[in-house]
């Protein structure tokens, strides 16, 4: 089993497209409200915003991710650039400079994760900066070409701090606080996981033992090291491909008959069990030697085939009790003396 560290490009697609089509509904509504309030100059402007946003549909379907964000950029500092001079400040258009800077980076992330491109979001946030100071002085020291009655101003200025504070600044950071935990989650399954089998790895097996160690039943554990007989042979003789055929299919015979215990890859061809049973050694011992020899019987009569061309495999165990006067370090090199003593006396056993 192999992670993918890059969400799928299907969700991350329609992400860009559902902020394309909300940016393109925001601007109808704009459209109405100029229109109704009679602001000509807007009005117009929102006309071409919405064929600006129809058509970043046709460039977001050809992928063509830089350009796309280019578009919204420029479109939504022009838009309000010309909206504040227009009306001023008091319908608090200029709040979108302020949520810009989150689409910035939310489109950026992912044009990053999908095209591999460096980003330049701070440069573009700069640049929205800029503006928005610029577009205030002027209307500041200039005044609005249009005056709107105080009821529409405040019911446009409630509207534009939901959009900027619920939306774009709660939902587009949401996603992106989700997408990081995704990440962060991911990180943490490699680092515990073997990349090639998909089973826990000797670092998360040895800070599990480590815990084991510390625990009050310890007497109750029972460890196994088990190894898959002349690997190194079978390897030379069938591939490397081949090999790690067998790898994966042995971590899944392991994973299937040993689910109520805690498996992982120790390293090659060998792999650590380790169990829980009862509150003494006489019940661990019990528990270990009957699953694990029912393991062994399972690899040896398990259809192995690759290629079309039938393998025959067998593993030797090593088994080992958990016992109080030993450390970690001692217990599971008693098993793996055990497994060395299976390896030279016959192979395709189990040792206790």
């Amino acid at each position: 089993m192999k992670f993918n560290f890059v969400i799928p490009k299907e969700k991350s697609m329609a992400l860009l497209y559902m902020l394309n089509g909300t940016l393109m509904g925001m601007h109808c509504i704009f459209l109405v409200f100029f229109a109704l309030n009679h602001v000509t100059v807007m009005t117009v402007v929102n006309i071409f915003s919405i064929i600006t946003y129809l058509c970043n549909f046709i460039v977001l379907r050809k992928q063509f991710l830089r350009a796309s964000s280019i578009i919204v950029f420029v479109e939504i500092i022009v838009h309000m650039f010309l909206t504040i001079l227009c009306v001023g400040t008091g319908s608090g258009f200029q709040q979108y400079y302020i949520g810009c800077a989150a689409v910035i980076f939310f489109m950026e992330y992912f044009i990053q994760r999908l095209e591999k491109q460096p980003a330049n979001s701070l440069l573009l946030c700069a640049i929205d900066g800029v503006c928005y100071l610029t577009s205030v002085y002027l209307s500041w020291t200039r005044g609005a070409r249009y005056t709107l009655k105080p009821l529409p101003t405040m019911a446009m200025q409630l509207f534009n701090l939901f959009v900027v504070f619920v939306f774009i600044s709660i939902f587009l950071l949401a996603i992106m606080v989700k997408t990081a935990s995704f990440y962060e989650g991911e990180l943490t399954r490699q680092a515990e996981h073997d990349r090639l089998t998909g089973m826990y790895n000797r670092q998360y097996m040895i800070e599990y033992l480590t815990n084991v160690e510390h625990a009050s039943d310890r007497p109750a554990y029972w460890l196994s090291i088990l190894d898959i007989d002349d690997f190194k042979k079978f390897n030379d003789r069938h591939g490397h491909n081949c090999g790690d055929y067998v790898l994966c299919e042995i971590s899944r015979i392991i994973s299937m008959q040993c689910r109520k215990q805690v498996s992982c890859r120790w390293g090659g061809e060998e792999f650590l069990i380790l169990g829980h049973a009862g509150s003494a050694p006489e019940a661990a011992q019990k528990e270990a030697k009957e699953l694990l020899e029912m393991l062994r019987r399972e690899v040896e009569r398990h259809s192995f085939v690759y290629q079309n061309q039938r393998l025959v495999l067998t593993i030797t165990l090593g088994m080992q009790v958990f016992d109080d006067s030993s450390s970690i370090d001692e217990w599971i090199n008693s098993a793996d003396q055990k497994l060395y003593i299976g390896k030279s006396s016959g192979k395709n056993q189990l040792v206790c």
